[in-house]
């Protein structure tokens, strides 16, 4: 019995694809997340962050914030540094210091686009800080206990990371600003277990964390954090 031609055609074009896009013998292969980590132009830490995320699979790369767009990335991860210049969350200087403007605006502008794509997002210490006044939020200019020392960090249960750090974590801390107000769209999820300091957020329905403290520096935390952002991505 003759099949009729318009029938098998269909069929046709897709075994042809198929074999033209998958080869035989060949396996599908997993593509790396490409991450860029926007550093401060003054800081150190960006290094150790791309080495921490490509340890847990990710093809993660420093990227200069004057050079070209950050848009064509999978994810951004932006470390610790400076501080951020007050007149963008609407206060005069009290406290903050080694101020750079220019860098800020570059770096919440990526923030804005990559949470406008719904992308994962990732601040940490000055990160998060950014991240949180480049979404409308402000920041306490000045705090003490924070500077070169391990605390105790309370994990909430509205934390996506308590099911990989636990319910309290002994962070390193490196700061002397936080978090104040926080921006419409994220939730409070750690806090010092001292004097109550938002010490972390996330965003209610994207992919956006934020750590005060600093996971990159012990290493249950890296293992925990950046495995489950490369996972996420």
């Amino acid at each position: 019995m003759m099949i009729r031609r318009e029938k098998w055609i269909p069929f046709l074009v897709v075994v042809l694809a198929l074999l033209f896009c998958v080869p035989l013998g060949s396996h599908v292969r997993y593509r790396k997340p490409v991450i860029a980590v926007v550093a401060s132009a003054s800081g150190n830490l960006g290094q150790p962050l791309v080495n921490a995320l490509n340890q847990y699979g990710a093809d993660a790369r420093l990227v200069d914030n004057d050079k070209g767009s950050v848009c064509d990335y999978d994810a951004l991860v932006i470390p610790g540094g400076e501080d951020v210049d007050p007149s963008f969350y609407g206060q005069a200087n009290t406290s903050s210091r080694n101020l750079n403007p220019k860098e800020d605006r570059l770096q919440m502008e990526a923030v804005r686009t990559f949470v406008q794509a719904k992308k994962p997002v990732l601040g940490i210490c000055r990160g998060s800080q950014i991240i949180n006044v480049a979404l409308g939020g402000t920041l306490r200019q000045q705090i003490d206990g924070h500077m070169k020392v391990l605390r105790k960090v309370d994990i909430w249960k509205s934390s996506t990371f308590r099911s990989v750090l636990g319910p309290d974590y002994n962070g390193m801390h490196y700061h002397h600003q936080c978090v104040d107000k926080l921006a419409d769209g994220l939730i409070g999820t750690q806090v010092d277990d001292v004097d109550g300091c938002l010490e972390g957020f996330q965003h209610r329905s994207l992919p956006v964390y934020g750590f005060q403290w600093h996971p990159e520096m012990t290493d249950s935390s890296r293992r925990a954090v950046f495995r489950f952002f490369v996972h996420i991505c």
